[in-house]
C-alpha cells in the first residue's frame, strides 16, 4: 500500500453493524483510517464536523436512499468521492449511481472483502492523479497567462508560427504593426499577414519565416525593410527570426519579431538635419570673419 494513502479516511455508511465491522477490519489491515455512520442523517452530521476522503455507501439506508444522501451532501457543499455497495438485484441502481459520479460499485457477496482494499487503493490513486493533473493544468495556465502579459507589454511585434508558417499567436504590438487582429490572423500564413514591400523578402520562398523554418537557424539581418501596414500604408522595420524547438530538439515552428524603426529613423534624420545646420552656421560664421 502506498504510504501517501495511509492518512486517508474512508467513511462507511451502512445500517448493518456487522458488515461495517468487517469492512473496517478489512480496510484497517491495509492501513486506511475508517469511520462509520448507520444512516444518511448520521453521515451528514459526521461530515459537517469531520473530513473524509472517500465515502463507502450502501444504496439502501434506513432513513433515505444512497442517491438521496448524495443529493443532500451536494446541497450542503459536502461532496466527496464515493463508492457504492449494493445488494444482489440492485445493479441497475448502481449503474445509475455511476452516472451520478460514483467511482465504482460492489455487490455484497463473498468477493467483497477480497476486492475492496485494492479498489479503494485504485480509487485513491485515480483521485491523486486527477489532483496532480489539475495542479499541472493550473500551473501551465498561469505560465501561459504570465507569458501573454509579458509578450503583450514589450515594444516588439511577436508572431509565432507552426511548421507550415501559419500564425499561432500575435501580441498587441504585432497587431499594430501588421494591421491585423489576432482573432483574424490565427491560422493564416505569415506571408499573408506580414507583407514586406521589398520583393526579395515578400515572396513565400523568400519570406524570413520560410527561411527560418527551412534552415532551422536564426536570422538577424541589420538592414531595415518596409512593411506593408493595412492601416498606415508602410512602416520601416527590422526583423529577426528564431526557431522554436521542443525539448528533444525537434523543430516546432518559428517566431518572427518586428521592431518599428519609424521613430528612430525620424530621430536620425533630425540629428542629421541639425548637424547640417550646425555645419552651415559654422561655415557662415567663418565667412563673416
Amino acid at each position: 500500500m502506498e504510504d501517501r494513502f495511509h492518512s486517508r479516511t474512508v467513511l462507511i455508511v451502512d445500517d448493518h453493524q456487522g458488515l461495517i465491522s468487517l469492512i473496517q477490519r478489512c480496510l484497517s489491515r491495509e492501513g486506511f483510517r475508517t469511520a462509520f455512520a448507520h444512516s444518511g442523517q448520521e453521515a451528514i452530521t459526521w461530515l459537517s464536523h469531520h473530513h473524509a476522503d472517500l465515502l463507502l455507501l450502501d444504496l439502501q439506508l434506513a432513513d433515505m436512499s444512497g442517491e438521496d444522501l448524495i443529493h443532500h451532501l451536494k446541497q450542503r457543499a459536502l461532496t466527496l468521492p464515493f463508492i457504492v455497495v449494493t445488494g444482489q438485484g440492485d445493479e441497475r441502481l448502481a449503474v445509475k449511481m455511476m452516472k451520478r459520479g460514483a467511482r465504482d460499485y460492489f455487490i455484497k457477496d463473498s468477493s467483497l472483502f477480497e476486492l475492496l482494499p485494492s479498489i479503494v487503493a485504485q480509487t485513491f490513486e485515480q483521485i491523486h492523479q486527477e489532483q496532480q493533473l489539475k495542479l499541472t493544468e493550473k500551473t501551465l495556465r498561469e505560465e501561459r497567462e504570465r507569458m501573454t502579459i509579458t509578450l503583450s507589454s514589450i515594444v516588439e511585434g511577436v508572431f509565432t508560427n507552426d511548421m507550415r508558417g501559419r500564425i499561432t499567436y500575435m501580441n498587441r504590438m504585432a497587431e499594430e504593426l501588421s494591421g491585423w487582429k489576432q482573432r483574424d490572423a490565427m491560422g493564416r500564413s505569415i506571408q499573408e499577414v506580414v507583407r514586406f514591400l521589398h520583393s526579395e523578402v515578400n515572396e513565400k520562398d523568400d519570406h524570413p519565416v520560410t527561411h527560418g523554418l527551412d534552415s532551422g537557424l536564426p536570422l538577424h539581418p541589420l538592414n531595415h525593410y518596409s512593411l506593408f501596414d493595412q492601416t498606415k500604408g508602410e512602416r520601416p522595420v527590422v526583423y529577426n527570426v528564431s526557431p522554436l524547438r521542443r525539448s528533444d530538439g525537434n523543430l516546432l515552428g518559428a517566431v518572427l519579431i518586428l521592431r518599428d524603426m519609424t521613430e528612430r529613423i525620424k530621430l536620425n534624420e533630425e540629428r542629421l538635419k541639425a548637424s547640417k545646420l550646425d555645419a552651415l552656421g559654422l561655415l557662415a560664421g567663418g565667412n563673416c570673419t
